[in-house]
């Protein structure tokens, strides 16, 4: 898949209980790494969902009605609900970034479909999941997402190709084949972010001493909280755009075949 973004930038989520062991602790990313988990009967039953689950080879009409619609979703999540309900109401795509998208992927087989390959405690999807909910709205593309946690072979796809960030968005063609991939965040946010730590070298020093020192917890989520905040200034402040932006540069030009 060509014409990727893949930036790697800080995210997590809010407090102890929340920051599950599925995120990179040296960088703070919304990252995917190997974890060796308790034997329990609810990880032997997760092993056999993994060693039994088939290829994904496309997005199908079947597999793609598999994954949450946005109301759906919105019902379900578990992670800075009032931050993203707030988000939904201020984000915007800009038209001409709108329109671009749009002509773009008139020129592929219908009907076009867009994917989002995620997890509730990734502040990055967080902040983009309310422009990328009114983009594909916009551009009269159906929407699904995907936690990775219950769809280990759409994980594998996008891992098997070196992308193991999220979200991971994608958008399809009738065909089920991959048209645009984009990940993570735009690359002007990782400039922020990696800035951002810098300024604030406790963010990852509280990460680390949390899980043995509850005032230590307490002060990473709020900490983290802040960060998360501030991120939400950048996006609404431009960065939207960019997101909007960075997708529609990625996405390939239809197959002479």
């Amino acid at each position: 898949m060509g014409n990727q973004n893949r930036s790697s930038s800080a995210a997590g989520s809010p407090g102890a209980s929340d920051f599950p062991g599925t995120l990179l602790p040296e960088n703070s990313t919304c990252m995917y790494v190997t974890v060796i988990p308790k034997i329990s009967l609810k990880f032997i039953k997760s092993l056999s969902i993994i060693l039994d689950m088939h290829t994904f080879t496309g997005m199908t009409k079947e597999y793609f009605e598999g994954g949450l619609d946005i109301p759906a979703y919105m019902q379900e999540l578990k992670n800075y609900r009032s931050l993203v309900r707030r988000l939904m109401k201020e984000a915007s795509a800009e038209g001409a970034l709108a329109d671009m998208v749009k002509k773009k992927t008139a020129r592929f087989h219908p009907p076009l479909r867009a994917s989002a390959l995620t997890e509730d405690w990734c502040g990055d999807w967080a902040c983009n999941l309310p422009v990328l909910t009114d983009l594909f709205g916009k551009t009269g593309i159906e929407f699904r997402v995907f936690r990775g946690s219950e769809n280990p072979e759409l994980k594998k796809y996008y891992e098997e190709d070196g992308d193991d960030h999220i979200p991971a968005v994608s958008i399809w063609d009738g065909g089920g084949t991959e048209i645009m991939r984009w990940i993570e965040a735009p690359e002007k946010v990782q400039e922020m972010k990696t800035s951002w730590k810098t300024e604030h070298p406790e963010l990852m020093i509280l990460y680390g001493k949390k899980e043995n020192d509850k005032d230590a917890a307490r002060n990473f989520a709020r900490l983290y909280r802040t960060f998360l905040e501030d991120m939400a200034v950048w996006y609404a402040g431009g960065m939207w755009q960019e997101t909007v932006r960075e997708i529609a540069a990625g996405i390939e030009e239809p197959s002479l075949e």
